[in-house]
């Protein structure tokens, strides 16, 4: 089982400029931006950050995630979080190879490696991430356009 998220990634995300032209993702970032919630007996792991960052990074363990394209190829990528890039969000630089075509993509995470993460950033039940704590995934694509 999995939690996943379905992205349109057409040409209309993209400058008006290159309608009509062949667009190619070369490399996707991708940042898991928790909510700023402050709660010491809610996210305890980190005395100094209590709050959902602060749980994530203080636990030490990257979560695995895969961006699936169009062609239904998987590529994998691991958001981890260091403390001194960006505040410690999450994230990672994930190069597409010759698959970043556009159209429906994916981005998966499984419920075993969910249920990796602190129990304050999950439902125990189902292994998914709690929405409550995520403010948003930011996707960032590198692209040319012929």
């Amino acid at each position: 089982m999995s939690q996943s998220m379905q992205i349109a990634l057409t040409i209309d995300r993209f400058p008006y400029q290159y309608r009509g032209r062949k667009v190619q993702i070369s490399r996707v970032m991708l940042f898991l931006k928790f909510k700023d919630i402050y709660d010491s007996k809610t996210y305890s792991l980190d005395r100094n950050n209590p709050s959902p960052l602060g749980d994530y990074a203080k636990f030490g363990k990257a979560l695995p995630v895969s961006i699936v394209v169009p062609s239904g190829t998987s590529v994998p990528g691991t958001l981890r979080s260091a403390p001194t890039l960006l505040n410690g969000t999450p994230f990672d630089s994930i190069a597409m190879r010759s698959d970043g075509k556009l159209g429906s993509w994916q981005l998966v995470v499984t419920s075993n490696d969910i249920s990796q993460i602190p129990d304050s950033l999950r439902n125990v039940n189902t292994n998914h991430l709690k929405p409550e704590v995520i403010e948003d995934i930011v996707m960032v694509c590198h692209y040319s356009a012929m």
